[in-house]
């Protein structure tokens, strides 16, 4: 006979669907665009995989790049007195941190010309969230 889930359980899972589920996640893949058309799988390149922070650490340098050229137009626009190099790490740090969010409660970030995902499914995480190890897939007849 299947075990009814508790209405704790019942409401933490619930209460999931808006929380970090992907925490859960230990697989991620990283892919930047070098073509035109974002639809056309040619149009990727595979950068990395691994857990989430060794994907963030893979689109660092074109984080870094994209925020200096922002930051530089800025300056010539209207010259600041802040120190520039703390006030880059600053945004890069940032940006990092919307990255990291947005990763952890949707599963994937994809802007800025490259796509992050998780390579488990919500479900496959709300599951070892739940029960506290990854769900294994087995083959039939083994």
């Amino acid at each position: 006979m299947a075990r009814k889930n508790s209405l704790r359980e019942v409401k933490g899972l619930k209460g999931s669907k808006n929380q970090e589920v992907f925490a859960y996640s230990d697989y991620w893949e990283v892919w930047e665009q070098i073509g035109e058309d974002d639809s056309d799988p040619d149009s990727w390149q595979f950068l990395a995989d691994g857990l989430l922070s060794d994907c963030i650490e893979a689109v660092s340098p074109t984080i870094s790049m994209q925020l200096d050229m922002q930051l530089m137009r800025e300056r010539s626009q209207q010259p600041q007195h802040t120190d520039f190099l703390e006030e880059l790490l600053q945004r890069v740090q940032k940006r990092q941190a919307e990255i990291r969010k947005e990763c952890l409660t949707k599963g994937e970030y994809k802007k800025d010309g490259w796509h992050m995902r998780s390579q488990h499914t919500r479900e496959q995480c709300e599951y070892m969230a739940q029960n506290g190890y990854p769900v294994i897939n087995q083959v039939e007849g083994s």
